[in-house]
């Protein structure tokens, strides 16, 4: 029996006890692994090659399984890692932490899905502490070449429905220099038109868009009676002109004539007649959504803002009007002034 366990003892003493070093006579682990390059060739100091054959499909396979199962005391100084991956700064190289390649057949359609890297992040209920999915630190200020925390580049075709060079989902966008100067985006689209305005405070939500509006006067000399038919007719020394570029670039704006009244009776019709030397327009109609406000002494006709891409030519512009018929006594209007606002779409 004696002979039997000192048998035993000599056979397995690495199992039980031992470090294994491969390269190195002082191992520092379990299994520790030293390895140099030479001039004319690569090291490596473990290389993995898992070629299954198997015609599962649903058989996985893994070139490196790691699990962490230890206990640290809790509240104490120790942490888990998964991996801990150290590459010294000696030398003149490039220099990778983790350079990953995924590659898949393009021979056919397939509806598996490619990760470089996936981080499931699970934290339990009532826990206070931070969670990162990625976390990068990048402090070496002496760094005289560009430097990125995060740098993506996404190559593709018009075949991708969709191409991102970063997707983010879920909670907050914020950024900045520092916690003091940042900025934290709205968490929704908002709606049609809305832009994005900040308190100040580092706080990004959507507001409605309003634009600087500039009056340009139309009429303001006297009064003018209104009343020469159906036809319709630029109306007396109603008349200015527009540079449509110095409120937007490419000219696009939005405008809305409003018309100061006396005296209205029957149906009065206002549009706005715009020229450039080559093409006659009618940006504002007679069917611009018009509405008659009735004040003290007569009455006000506002128009609705409409959108024109004017375009980057300077315009000439007249106010154009009708009554819906050749009697004064039943369609008839004299009007004291008039001007017309404009603003950027």
């Amino acid at each position: 029996m004696k002979r039997f366990s000192l048998l035993f003892s000599l056979m397995f003493p690495i199992l039980i006890f031992a470090q294994v070093g491969v390269g190195t006579t002082t191992p520092g682990a379990q299994l520790d692994v030293v390895t140099e390059a030479t001039a004319t060739s690569e090291r490596k100091g473990l290389q993995v090659d898992v070629n299954s054959i198997s015609t599962s499909t649903t058989q996985s396979t893994y070139s490196l399984h790691l699990t962490n199962s230890s206990t640290p005391a809790v509240g104490g100084a120790a942490a888990k890692f998964g991996i801990f991956n150290n590459v010294s700064g000696a030398g003149t190289a490039d220099r990778y932490g983790l350079y990953s390649e995924v590659f898949k057949t393009n021979s056919s359609a397939t509806d598996s899905d490619i990760y470089g890297i996936y981080s499931l992040i699970g934290q339990s209920q009532g826990i206070d502490n931070n969670a990162y999915g990625v976390y990068a630190d990048i402090t070496n200020v002496n760094n005289t070449s560009n430097v990125y925390g995060i740098y993506s580049v996404v190559d593709g075709t018009s075949a991708n429905d969709d191409i991102f060079s970063g997707y983010f989902l879920g909670g907050k966008f914020s950024i900045g220099q520092t916690t003091i100067d940042n900025y934290i985006l709205p968490e929704s689209r908002g709606t049609n038109g809305q832009i994005m305005q900040t308190d100040g405070a580092g706080n990004v939500t959507w507001a409605d868009n309003v634009n600087p509006v500039s009056s340009i006067p139309m009429y303001s000399n006297a009064n003018y009676d209104m009343n020469h038919g159906t036809g319709g007719i630029d109306l007396g020394s109603m008349d200015s002109s527009i540079e449509p570029t110095v409120y937007n670039s490419s000219g696009n704006i939005q405008i809305k004539l409003v018309i100061r009244y006396t005296n209205p009776l029957g149906t009065n019709n206002f549009q706005l007649r715009a020229h450039d030397g080559t093409t006659e327009s009618f940006p504002i109609t007679n069917a611009s959504g018009w509405t008659f406000a009735t004040t003290q002494t007569g009455g006000i006709a506002t128009s609705d803002w409409v959108s024109w891409n004017a375009g980057t030519n300077a315009h000439e512009i007249h106010v154009f009007g009708w009554n819906n018929s050749n009697d004064p006594l039943s369609d008839s209007i004299t009007i004291n002034n008039a001007y017309l606002l404009v603003r950027s779409q």
